[in-house]
């Protein structure tokens, strides 16, 4: 007997086909916006990888859109915007086809985003936080000249106050990666701002519809929900078996994916870094706590031959921004969680404690 497919037929009528679009149209609204709410919740969890995927099927659902209007050119602006917040200290990734820190190409998309933003005062602070760390991520990973480059663009083509410019301008010539001033602009502070940012652009634009109508359905039936994600769970992992031998070097070695240039703004910006050279980018693979495995990128340091002394292994100015960044974010004595953030090579709490007492007294002076 053949099976029913009366439901699946395609409307007969023009007005039929012209109603369906609309309310193909509506659906991708509602995913738009379910995706917006998870790219934020992401955000706020640190949890990069889930980030990106979600930002790659916002961003995929945008394409798909006939006409867009301005609420969704918005929220797509504000996706490209924190994209680049997150990958801010990834000097090797560039968007819109120009060689171009993430930071720089994010205090582009800001200064477009300013009617979206309620309080003024909000606004300023997210401003010269971004003028302040697209110069200190520079210094942190060692990029002097980078460093340097960057503020004379930020002098020429943004409003910078001329006290921040004098301020920079001394800090990058005394090469003084944890200078106060910079803690007081830290990175960490930045994410928050942007944070409180997102919340407030909730408040007046909700984009819950699909979250709420799933949870009364989880809540009538969350029996059935769990049984089925359990089952195509194990279909997946099923299939996944059968289709990969598993062999001690797939087993071991994680999956790579390439960096994506998500959501491009098309902008032709002027700036480039004085070096031409590129450094490799290695990826690897951090922890596997709360925060859930991580992808940290950095510069491939040429290969050396391993000390043969165990002497004590001097801090390094970056390791020691690392620590105050650390603390400023998650709080004293969360060693563990800083360890989980960041890569301070094969070094424990207990050393990160010792090392907090010193740079402690350094700043307290």
């Amino acid at each position: 007997m053949a099976a029913d497919t009366s439901h699946l037929e395609t409307p007969s009528t023009d007005d039929d086909m012209v109603e369906f679009s609309k309310v193909t149209t509506l659906c991708k609204r509602w995913m738009i916006d379910f995706h917006f709410v998870s790219m934020c919740r992401y955000f706020k969890e640190d949890k990069l990888e889930e980030f990106e995927k979600t930002v790659i099927n916002l961003d995929s659902i945008l394409e798909s859109m006939p006409l867009i209007n301005f609420e969704l050119s918005q929220k797509r602006s504000i996706a490209g915007f924190v994209t680049r917040v997150m990958h801010g200290k990834d000097l090797d990734v560039h968007y819109d086809g120009v060689e171009v820190t993430p930071l720089i190409s994010a205090i582009n998309i800001w200064k477009l985003l300013k009617e979206t933003v309620a309080d003024d005062r909000l606004f300023e602070d997210i401003t010269n936080l971004l003028y302040v760390q697209s110069v200190a991520v520079c210094l942190e990973m060692g990029q002097c000249s980078m460093a340097s480059t960057v503020l004379k663009w930020l002098l020429k083509e943004c409003e910078i106050p001329q006290n921040l410019g004098i301020k920079l301008s001394s800090i990058i010539k005394r090469k003084d990666t944890y200078h106060s001033y910079l803690l007081n602009f830290s990175f960490a502070r930045l994410l928050d701002a942007i944070l409180n940012f997102l919340q407030a652009y909730l408040k007046l634009h909700p984009c819950d519809f699909l979250l709420k109508a799933a949870n009364k359905v989880v809540k009538a039936c969350p029996d059935q929900l769990e049984d089925s994600g359990t089952e195509e769970s194990e279909t997946q992992s099923q299939s996944t078996s059968e289709s990969t031998p598993v062999t001690q070097d797939n087993k071991e070695t994680p999956v790579k994916r390439p960096k994506k240039k998500l959501l491009s703004t098309k902008n032709e910006l002027l700036w480039k870094p004085e070096s031409g050279k590129k450094p490799v980018v290695v990826l690897r693979r951090i922890g596997n706590g709360e925060d859930g495995d991580r992808l940290q990128s950095g510069a491939a340091s040429p290969a050396r031959p391993e000390l043969k002394s165990r002497g004590k292994r001097k801090w390094t100015a970056l390791q020691d921004l690392k620590i105050i960044e650390g603390v400023d974010r998650y709080g004293e004595g969360k060693w563990s969680k800083i360890l989980l953030f960041y890569d301070f090579g094969n070094r424990t709490g207990v050393m990160l404690k010792d090392r907090w007492r010193i740079l402690k007294k350094h700043l307290m002076n």
